[in-house]
């Protein structure tokens, strides 16, 4: 990828943009079936009959703001978004599939010091799932929004049913995003990953982090905890109805792994693991 103005300065702390959601600095009212920007967010909402928003935001590091216009058809058929069209200074940035989904979102991302901006763009289908949700930064080369980064949530890790991007808050050559993953073992748990820029590319920046919010288990058979997340040597196995807390989650080789602790001891349990614990409800 051709390294532009933006990425350049995102290296040394500056703008960057992120899709998913697209970011906003400035923002213009649209009369119509358009949306209305409230704070740093715009969104297309086949339910809300919202088709296009536009917003004025410097996407090139030149101080100057660009016009970036977003446009759709409410498609009564699909009972979602068609024909969706993007646009920064006239010009065409991203190409989107004829069905868009049921919603567009597009938010604005400060980074450290109010000196990197970014762009998080997502839009939504059947049980809220993306099809597109991540990071994108404008190229002024080419006049095309390069993608800097996926989101799990768009290409399910193993152990999981369905994963959500909430907030996402830019660092210096960094961001944390929020996730809400449900997991086969465990149902929904909600958790931060730390990205971090790399050769114009963000990349996890550690694989394992802490649950937010950790909660009780109890088991519903005997079920056996391994040392590792991955590993085949069982740790220690608990008995049937005793109480667990989860601690963590790790992806490791495209899988989750969650750990929980049982009075002082850990242990790892692959997250596609079935039916281990009582009251735990699947949906979607």
């Amino acid at each position: 990828m051709k390294k532009n103005k933006l990425i350049s300065k995102c290296l040394k702390g500056s703008a960057i943009l992120f899709a998913g959601a697209v970011c906003i600095t400035g923002v213009s009212m649209v009369k119509g079936n358009s949306a209305a920007a409230v704070a740093d967010v715009i969104e297309l909402s086949f339910a809300n009959s919202v088709s296009e928003g536009t917003m004025d935001v410097d996407v090139d590091g030149d101080g100057v703001a660009d016009k970036i216009a977003v446009t759709s058809t409410i498609d009564n058929d699909s009972y979602g978004l068609s024909n969706l069209k993007m646009t920064i200074n006239g010009n065409s940035v991203m190409t989107f599939p004829s069905d868009s989904g049921y919603s567009f979102t597009i938010e604005y991302v400060k980074g450290a010091d109010n000196t990197e901006e970014y762009l998080h763009i997502k839009n939504t289908f059947e049980n809220e799932d993306p099809g597109i949700d991540g990071i994108y930064a404008y190229n002024s080369s080419t006049k095309k929004l390069d993608n800097l980064v996926a989101f799990d949530s768009t290409n399910w890790p193993k152990g999981s049913f369905h994963i959500y991007t909430g907030k996402v808050k830019g660092g210096k050559g960094s961001i944390e995003v929020e996730y809400s993953g449900q997991m086969v073992a465990t149902g929904y748990i909600n958790y931060t990953y730390k990205y971090v820029l790399k050769n114009g590319k963000f990349v996890l920046s550690g694989d394992t982090v802490k649950v937010n919010k950790a909660k009780n288990y109890k088991t519903a058979s005997d079920v056996k905890f391994y040392k590792k997340a991955g590993s085949k040597k069982v740790a220690f196995t608990v008995k049937k109805g005793k109480k667990v807390k989860i601690q963590k989650v790790r992806k490791y080789k495209k899988e989750y792994f969650l750990q929980f602790k049982c009075g002082k001891k850990t242990g790892w349990l692959p997250a596609e693991t079935d039916g281990p614990f009582k009251g735990v409800m699947l949906a979607g």
